[in-house]
Formats: structure tokens, C-alpha cells, sequence
């Protein structure tokens, strides 16, 4: 049984400073039981939305999926989001 690997990725945004009404997210990964992994998204500011949990989906990989959320409405878009 393995433990959870990390694998962080980071996009700052240094356009105009919006205020957040929804983030969109299209994310590709090579898992052969993607209901293993876990997709979170950081904002700058530190607010976290959980864009996909570990679940029973035995289905392969995440390719070009695109999760949504709009648990940042109202935040400061600048900065790293992760």
C-alpha cells in the first residue's frame, strides 16, 4: 500500500487584478485508477476548492478534463494559484 505523492503545479496569474467569479481547471493525468487521485486547487490567498476527491471510479486516467468551481468568487485573482 502507497502513500500519496505530491505532484504540485503552479500558474501565476499576472494580468489585470479580476475579481474571481468561477476558476476553470482542464487537467490531463495518466493513472490507470484515477479514482485513487485527488485534484485541489490553492489560491493565492490560501482558499482551497477539492476539484476531484479519491472515490471508487476504476475508469483510466483524467484526459483533458475540465473541472470548475466557484468556491473563489470574490477573491483577488493575481498571484500563484497552485
Amino acid at each position: 500500500m502507497g502513500g500519496a505523492t505530491p505532484c504540485p503545479r503552479s500558474f501565476a496569474f499576472t494580468g489585470a487584478n479580476l475579481r474571481v467569479e468561477h476558476v476553470t481547471v482542464t487537467f490531463t493525468a495518466n493513472h490507470t485508477y484515477r479514482g485513487d487521485l485527488e485534484v485541489i486547487l490553492t489560491s493565492p490567498s490560501g482558499m482551497v476548492s477539492r476539484l476531484a476527491e479519491k472515490h471508487s471510479d476504476p475508469g483510466n486516467n483524467y484526459s483533458a478534463w475540465t473541472f470548475s468551481s466557484v468556491r473563489h468568487w470574490g477573491e483577488n485573482s493575481a498571484g500563484s494559484w497552485t
